[in-house]
């Protein structure tokens, strides 16, 4: 989660402005390649996280079956279990997916980058809720509930102590550009 929560920070003015420097006149990024940079994070960004939550579901099928599978009809069958669109290309084969059985830090963890991602979203959502990414008070939450607690809490309880509410995707959603259940058409919070 801590990788990819600190991602967030990247797009901070106060990041942008300290390290985005050209590299012969030494002014900083202009204000309007920022936001031609934020308008476009999001491209195809519904295909990737399609392909990722595939990739997802075969790791745990491959992990959890108890045959080996025909790889093709599993990849259909994800496909449809998670309603993916034509568009979206199919996961690239088991074959191409080694690192799910590659070494015990990814063997049936795959999943798990998504979780994170979520987890990510929702605390940098917490900073944005109080007075903004380096709010002091919810960064003392953060590293006395989570990074500081190491494994000696569920990490539920660890997030709900940070968030004062369950994890969920809706800030995943939100930082991905897809509105969340119960948003209307258009309605986007600040990343």
């Amino acid at each position: 989660m801590a990788s990819q929560w600190f991602e967030r920070y990247l797009a901070t003015p106060e990041v942008i402005a300290r390290f985005t420097r050209h590299d012969t006149t030494a002014q900083p990024m202009p204000a309007a390649l920022v936001e031609r940079i934020e308008r476009a994070r999001n491209f195809a960004e519904g295909i990737r996280t399609m392909a990722m939550l595939q990739t997802s579901v075969l790791d745990l099928d491959l992990h959890t079956l108890p045959v080996p599978p025909d790889f093709g009809a599993l990849e259909r069958a994800i496909a449809a279990a998670v309603h993916a669109p034509p568009e979206v290309s199919a996961v690239g084969g088991a074959v191409q997916a080694g690192f799910l059985f590659g070494g015990e830090n990814y063997a049936a963890q795959f999943y798990s980058y998504l979780w994170s991602d979520a987890l990510a979203a929702e605390v940098y959502e917490a900073f944005l809720a109080g007075t903004g990414p380096y709010d002091r008070t919810v960064a003392e939450r953060l590293r006395a509930h989570v990074l500081a607690t190491g494994d000696s809490l569920p990490p539920a309880d660890a997030y709900r102590r940070v968030l004062g509410k369950v994890p969920g995707i809706d800030a995943l959603l939100r930082k991905r550009g897809m509105r969340a259940p119960g948003h209307g058409p258009g309605s986007r919070q600040a990343r």
